[in-house]
């Protein structure tokens, strides 16, 4: 009988040990406003050790030049850049850590930048030693 017992609270542990595991993926919490296609609205060079380096570079889509980048709920992005009229296209997989995400290309090539979202604007901040660097991205 204390065996059986024994045995029945180890597999009840082990189950309840699975099932909260699997509910652990990095994507839990993630706000749903980041899946979807994000159109690069504008860079804005911030925070400059020099002043005179601060600019807006607005960045208007249109037939002949745009930069779309798609968000996916199962953990991958594509990024379609359109220069001349022709599109070319990257991909990889995104991963959200807290307030940063994680975004690594086909070629193992990865970058982690803190981002903010909402249901319009996709904000992504990196760091360029000498400003930091806003790539924002609307809906």
């Amino acid at each position: 009988m204390k065996s059986w017992l024994l045995r029945t609270v180890m597999i009840v542990s082990v189950i309840t040990f699975g099932l909260g595991m699997s509910g652990c993926s990095s994507d839990d919490g993630v706000d749903s406003n980041l899946f979807g296609t994000w159109t690069l609205d504008r860079f804005v060079l911030r925070e400059c050790n020099d002043a005179s380096l601060e600019e807006t570079e607005e960045q208007e889509c249109t037939a002949a030049r745009c930069t779309r980048l798609v968000i996916n709920e199962d953990g991958t992005y594509t990024q379609i850049t359109t220069f001349g009229g022709q599109d070319s296209e990257s991909s990889g997989t995104w991963e959200v850590r807290g307030v940063q995400i994680r975004l690594e290309d086909s070629n193992n090539n990865s970058e982690v930048l803190e981002f903010t979202v909402t249901a319009t604007q996709l904000t992504m901040t990196r760091d360029q030693l000498i400003c930091l660097q806003d790539i924002i991205y609307t809906k």
